[in-house]
């Protein structure tokens, strides 16, 4: 199963237990819309850089109070 899958996958979990998922997408290709497409949250670029993902963590988060 590829990152596309179990991002659709998990949106499946999610809406069947009513539950909010956080999906980061990682690719190589700078081409994003399949995992848009297939419901992740957010995408990030291949290598992962640490300041990229505490950033979106912390945007996921916040946006959880709203």
């Amino acid at each position: 199963m590829n990152g596309i899958e179990a991002c659709k996958v998990l949106r499946k979990l999610e809406e069947r237990d009513n539950i909010n998922i956080p999906i980061i997408g990682l690719t190589g290709d700078k081409n994003n819309f399949d995992f848009i497409e297939a419901g992740a949250s957010f995408v990030i670029d291949k290598p992962i850089r640490r300041d990229d993902l505490s950033l979106l963590i912390n945007q996921f988060i916040n946006s959880q109070g709203d």
